[in-house]
């Protein structure tokens, strides 16, 4: 009796362990069936204005994640222009940030890692201030009207430019994406291929929260662009913004394609 005793426990005890060995694989199965863009960081690589004379931005990033190099690729054959590729190389330090290539500019950073002076060789000089909040507040130029930006519930409510303006409505149930709206541009007088690569980073104050919805104003030519977003369904990640450009007489679709590349 004893003898069954021992060898039903020592039968129980291998049930036991091919119970566990099944539910550990089971589990490394269920690991192993995420995408590889669920398990890894990634990165935006290219960012496409969807129309070719509107330009394609490639970026290159450093040891520390920072856009290291930007290449704006346009092609304005078309509009009997030229397949253009522009290229821009960036270099940081805790005080200044420098852009060589195609056209150079200097960045002077507070104690924030804020820009609050450029001189760039096709714009001249600008300085920048900061309200209490962290967001961008005003741009001086020599010579010209300020830039003024507003805000409303940690989101970019207004720009204006004498005479020109510009508003922004928001879908406040959803983040922000990067590089679907670059403040910076707004202004005509930062170059965008590498303005927009340091507002994303943070160079120029705190960004928006949430989803740009639509723009107006004269600043666009007094139309309304409507946005609307597509999300990768698995990983979540942003695949495409589309931007319907409204006016009296016209209207224009554009649509911003990303790209990433994953560790």
């Amino acid at each position: 009796m004893a003898n069954d005793i021992k060898l039903i426990i020592n039968f129980m005890k291998k049930v036991f362990l091919l119970l566990m060995t099944v539910t550990a694989m089971l589990s490394c199965s269920k690991d192993n069936s995420q995408t590889v863009d669920e398990k890894k960081d990634c990165l935006i690589t290219t960012v496409d204005m969807g129309l070719k004379d509107e330009g394609i931005l490639h970026l290159k990033y450093d040891s520390q994640n920072r856009v290291s190099q930007v290449k704006f690729e346009m092609d304005e054959t078309d509009w009997g222009g030229k397949h253009r590729m522009l290229e821009y190389n960036i270099s940081y330090t805790s005080n200044n940030v420098t852009i060589i290539g195609d056209e150079s500019a200097l960045f002077t950073l507070d104690s924030k890692g804020r820009i609050i002076k450029s001189v760039e060789s096709d714009s001249g000089e600008h300085t920048y201030i900061y309200n209490s909040e962290g967001f961008l507040e005003k741009i001086i130029s020599k010579g010209n009207t300020d830039h003024v930006f507003t805000y409303l519930n940690g989101n970019l409510k207004s720009y204006v430019n004498d005479p020109y303006n510009i508003f922004t409505e928001y879908d406040l149930n959803n983040p922000y994406v990067p590089y679907s709206y670059d403040i910076t541009q707004q202004s005509g007088i930062i170059q965008y291929a590498y303005g927009i690569v340091l507002y994303e980073q943070g160079y120029y104050g705190k960004k928006s929260q949430n989803r740009v919805r639509q723009i107006s104003g004269s600043g666009i030519g007094g139309g309304k662009h409507d946005y609307s977003y597509i999300q990768d369904e698995k990983t979540g990640k942003m695949k495409s913004v589309f931007i319907n450009q409204k006016y009296d007489s016209s209207t224009d679709l554009e649509r911003i394609n990303f790209t990433y590349s994953c560790d």
